[in-house]
């Protein structure tokens, strides 16, 4: 991943499927807040190989998979997106 990213669907696809992370620690990846990721910092070989070689024992699989359902289904997505329309057309009403 480029240090300057959008939405990282590649991360959210991986945990949902309950596979390992192991991430740089750039802000695109931090801001999704996933449990038991394993960050390392950018263009630290050894850091990423540390990371690497821990992820064998990974209890947080069931948990990404979750918190991706929770925070970044489309039903979630659906209703984030119905409250932000609400509230704009809410403030854009005319006092009476």
């Amino acid at each position: 991943a480029g240090r300057q990213e959008g939405m990282p669907y590649a991360v959210l696809e991986a945990a949902y499927c309950g596979l390992p992370l192991v991430l740089s620690a750039i802000a695109p990846h931090k801001s999704l807040a996933l449990p038991g990721v394993r960050y390392f910092p950018p263009e630290d070989a050894d850091a990423l190989l540390r990371a690497v070689m821990q992820t064998q024992d990974d209890a947080y699989a069931h948990r990404r998979r979750e918190t991706v359902l929770r925070r970044f289904s489309l039903a979630q997505w659906t209703r984030d997106v119905q409250t932000r329309l609400l509230a704009q057309e809410s403030a854009e009403r005319p006092e009476k």
